[in-house]
C-alpha cells in the first residue's frame, strides 16, 4: 500500500516537474528569428530525452505545419494529444493537420474527439461539419450544424449548409425552406440563389423558381448562370426553341463546359419529351 501511495507522489511531482518546465530558450530565440527548421531541431533534441513534453509536441506540430511539412505536423500533435486526451484544443490542432494533409476520415475523427472533451465548443462543431461533408458522413454533418444553429440561431453558415444537405438528399422542402432563411441573411450569394433556383425547379414548383430567377436578374444582371438557368425555365414552360438557341450559344462559347453540357440535356429531354419537330444539331 505504502509503496502503490509512493508510486503515485513521484507520478504526481513527476507531473508537476514537467509542468515546471520552461521552453527552452534556443528555441524560443530561433523562432523569433524566423528560424523554424531550428526552433524544431531545438524541440525534438529535448523530447528524446522527456518524450512527455505534450507543450513541446504541440509547438513542433505547430512548427511542422507552418513549413507545411503535413505529416510530420500530424505525427506530433498525434502524440501531443495521446499524452493529453483530455484536451480538446489538441485534438482539433490534429484534426486540422489530418485535414490539411489529405486524411479526411481522421480528421473527422479527431474532431469528434474534441468535442467529446468540449461539446458546446463551436470551432470543433465548425470543423466536424464541414469533415462530415467531406466523407459523405451526412447525418453527423446536419447533426453538427443544428447545434451550432442551437446555440447561433442566425448562424448563416450551418443555415446554409442544411440546406445543401437536404438537397443532396433529395428533401427539396426543407432544402428551399433553409435556402431562403440563409439568403435573408446573405442575399448577395450568387452561388446560393442559383442552388435555390435549382431545388425549387426540382421539387416542380416553376413559378417560385421563374419569380427567384427574376431576382437574380435584377440583383446581378444577364450573367453565364442566369442565361443557363433561363434555359431550363424557357424548356419547364415548353419554349424549347428559345431554350436550345441559348445553350447553343453557350456552348460556342464554350463547347466543353460542364454546366452547359448539363442545362442542354436538360433541355433536350424536355423538347423530345414535347415538341419533337425540332432537332437538337
Amino acid at each position: 500500500m505504502k509503496r502503490t501511495i509512493l508510486a503515485c507522489a513521484v507520478m504526481a511531482l513527476s507531473g508537476m516537474a514537467w509542468a515546471a518546465e520552461v521552453l527552452p530558450e534556443n528555441g524560443l530565440k530561433a523562432e523569433m528569428d524566423g528560424r523554424w527548421e531550428d526552433a524544431a531541431g531545438v524541440y525534438e533534441k529535448v523530447l528524446n530525452g522527456q518524450p512527455g513534453r505534450v507543450d513541446l509536441w504541440e509547438r513542433l506540430g505547430d512548427i511542422r505545419s507552418r513549413l507545411n511539412q503535413h505529416n510530420l505536423a500530424v505525427k506530433a500533435l498525434e502524440q501531443a494529444a495521446s499524452l493529453s486526451p483530455e484536451n480538446a484544443v489538441l485534438w482539433l490542432k490534429l484534426s486540422r493537420a489530418r485535414a490539411v494533409a489529405g486524411d479526411g476520415k481522421g480528421a473527422f475523427e479527431a474532431a469528434g474527439l474534441a468535442l467529446e472533451q468540449d461539446p458546446d465548443n463551436i470551432e470543433a462543431l465548425r470543423a466536424r461539419a464541414e469533415l462530415a461533408t467531406w466523407v459523405d458522413e451526412r447525418k453527423a454533418a446536419a447533426e453538427a450544424h443544428r447545434k451550432i444553429l442551437a446555440k447561433l440561431p442566425d448562424d448563416a453558415a450551418s443555415r446554409l449548409g442544411l440546406a445543401r444537405l437536404a438537397a443532396w438528399n433529395g428533401q427539396t422542402d426543407a432544402a428551399v425552406s433553409d435556402y431562403k432563411a440563409y439568403l435573408a441573411q446573405k442575399p448577395e450569394d450568387k452561388a446560393a440563389w442559383m442552388e435555390l433556383i435549382k431545388t425549387e425547379g426540382w421539387r416542380g414548383n416553376y413559378p417560385d423558381a421563374l419569380d427567384e430567377l427574376e431576382q437574380y436578374r435584377q440583383r446581378f444582371g444577364e450573367d453565364r448562370p442566369y442565361h443557363e438557368q433561363q434555359a431550363r425555365a424557357l424548356a419547364w414552360q415548353g419554349k424549347t426553341m428559345p431554350a436550345i438557341e441559348i445553350v447553343n450559344q453557350l456552348l460556342a462559347e464554350t463547347p466543353e463546359d460542364v454546366d452547359a453540357l448539363s442545362t442542354r440535356a436538360t433541355v433536350s429531354y424536355t423538347h423530345l419529351a414535347g415538341d419533337s419537330q425540332m432537332t437538337l444539331p
